[in-house]
């Protein structure tokens, strides 16, 4: 009964300072956050996404041609 009652015990420890080590981790990314970081970040990652899909394109497009010539 003894080591049930300890192991709860530690269980409702590690919850209250784990739920409070969460709740400050949250708060300082809260202060940190900033809209024009997260804008910045956000077109940089549409850049990206923009220039991979331009590059696939273009590969596609040169396969295309390669197999459409006619071979003598």
């Amino acid at each position: 009964m003894m080591k049930r009652l300890f192991w709860f015990v530690m269980g409702v420890l590690a919850g209250i300072f784990g739920l409070r080590y969460a709740k400050n981790k949250a708060k300082d990314a809260a202060d940190e956050f900033n809209v024009a970081d997260l804008a910045t970040d956000i077109f940089g990652l549409l850049v990206k996404l923009v220039n991979y899909v331009v590059d696939l394109v273009r590969e596609v497009l040169a396969k295309d041609d390669q197999t459409s010539t006619p071979r003598n």
